[in-house]
């Protein structure tokens, strides 16, 4: 049986792929040793609301956070309108003090957006 030259070049290339391929994969699965482990608190990583930079500055977003959470709003919502079903409470916090914005749906289908003071908990439409 004889075999042509084409064959036994594609079965060398297609062997040294192979042992490239193998070799390759072996030297990628190695760790690192060189690389050290920081925990991400040291990794100059930057807190919501501050800028690089701004260490010893307050943060902004914790001095303007609301003082009642969004189950809080919800409630005083339903107390003040006993005949609406809340939807969907989003905390608007631009500028000003912190407000929820509190989507209610009445008994007769008629979607209303009532409002929360974030601070003191009164609620106005």
């Amino acid at each position: 049986m004889t075999t042509t030259r084409p064959t036994i070049t594609r079965t060398i290339s297609h062997l040294i792929l192979i042992v490239l391929f193998s070799a390759s994969g072996a030297i990628h699965a190695q760790p690192a040793l060189d690389r050290k482990i920081v925990p991400v608190q040291q990794q100059g990583s930057v807190r919501p609301g501050e800028k690089r930079g701004d260490q010893n500055k307050p943060d902004r977003i914790l001095s303007r956070a609301p003082k009642i959470d969004a189950r809080a709003a919800a409630s005083r919502v339903r107390k003040a309108h006993q005949d609406h079903r809340v939807l969907a409470i989003n905390l608007i916090d631009r500028k000003g003090p912190p407000i929820y914005r509190v989507k209610t749906l009445s008994d007769k289908g008629v979607v209303q957006f009532v409002y929360v003071d974030g601070n003191n908990g009164e609620v106005f439409e």
